[in-house]
């Protein structure tokens, strides 16, 4: 197995109705990057995205296993659900009707982009529904799914926890507030 086996690709829609689904091996947090205007496109840098306030931008990325294995690709796809955003709203929105406060391994996650936000300040602003099914969706309950995941992760070099994705929910709320008040 190489290295680039163990890369899960970025979920990145751009027509709507695209979406991935998959159940959760990990989540975790990391800073948001920038990027530069290059003659009217935008040409994404490495260098850290701060808010006004000096507090770090952060996403929380949820890698999904999914169905789309191939020689290829290993099925693999990571969602960068960036802090604020209408992803990170429709992840609360979800996350509420299920009434869970974190995505646990071993959940089913499934985002779509829906549509574009006419009313954004530049009119086309991604709109996404996101799904959130606890459990592994074959009838096991969500402790005894996230339990295995986080076995399984555990066995794979993966190490988020349902603590952990909880504990980089909060940190992601926090720095939402703190985004707001900039």
């Amino acid at each position: 197995m190489s290295f680039f086996d163990s890369i899960a690709a970025a979920y990145s829609p751009s027509v709507i109705g695209d979406a991935v689904e998959g159940v959760v091996l990990k989540s975790f947090e990391k800073q948001q990057t920038g990027g530069d205007i290059v003659k009217g496109k935008f040409v994404p840098n490495d260098t850290p995205k701060f808010f006004k306030n000096g507090q770090p931008a952060m996403s929380l990325v949820v890698v999904v296993q999914t169905d789309n294995v191939t020689a290829d690709d290993n099925g693999q796809r990571s969602v960068y659900i960036n802090r604020p955003s209408r992803m990170f709203s429709a992840t609360l929105d979800a996350l509420k009707a299920i009434g869970a406060k974190d995505i646990n391994p071993g959940d089913t996650f499934r985002v779509e982009f829906t549509g574009l936000d006419p009313e954004s300040a530049q009119g086309n602003a991604k709109l996404y529904k996101v799904t959130i099914t606890p459990g592994d969706g074959e009838g096991g309950s969500a402790e005894a799914s996230a339990e295995a995941a986080t076995d399984k992760a555990a066995v794979t070099n993966d190490t988020a926890t349902s603590a952990e994705a909880a504990e980089l929910l909060r940190r992601l709320e926090e720095l939402q507030k703190g985004a707001a008040s900039a």
